[in-house]
């Protein structure tokens, strides 16, 4: 995270449109699921969800109280864990239609 607002401006500038374009790309993506796996992308579904959800909030955060407060919220609000969760998600959905490209 930047050390103070002016250094995290263009990154803030461009969270906004880093968002619309993965809501883009997962609304593409959504429409294109198999069947078997609706379970896998249903959970990295709820975890991008709150991602997009957070990082707004971040960004706010950011703004009015400062990086500090900014860290100190994400800590809480979206954990390594959590962040974790979802790359871990992405990973999976990726491996099951890179071995579905194969069988095709």
């Amino acid at each position: 995270m930047s050390p103070d607002f002016e250094a995290a401006g263009p990154y803030l500038a461009d969270l906004g449109n880093a968002i619309n374009a993965i809501d883009r790309v997962f609304t593409d993506w959504q429409r294109g699921v198999r069947a078997e796996d609706s379970g896998t992308f249903r959970q990295f579904s709820i975890c991008l969800s709150a991602f997009q959800n957070f990082a707004p909030e971040l960004a706010r955060i950011a703004q009015e109280s400062g990086p500090q407060a900014a860290r100190d919220w994400a800590d809480k609000k979206f954990p390594s864990d959590t962040r974790n969760e979802l790359t871990q998600d992405l990973d999976a959905l990726r491996k099951e239609y890179k071995d579905h490209a194969r069988q095709t």
